[in-house]
């Protein structure tokens, strides 16, 4: 039987269907929709946010 070095039989058992288990182009682009869900979730609180504050804001000056 041949003999392996310790790297190749890693490489071997850690390889799936998917691919190596070093490859995390999968997880990469779940991370990066998670992280640009974020972002536009963000920049859209913020202006609706203000738009509510604002208009709250002349409605309690027109009772006045």
């Amino acid at each position: 039987m041949e003999e392996l070095m310790v790297d190749e039989v890693v490489d071997k058992d850690m390889s799936t269907q998917r691919g190596k288990w070093t490859d995390f182009s999968f997880e990469a682009f779940e991370e990066g929709v998670d992280i640009e869900k974020g972002i536009l979730s963000s920049l859209m609180d913020e202006p609706i946010h203000d738009l509510i504050t604002e208009h709250v804001g002349e409605g309690q000056i027109k009772s006045s």
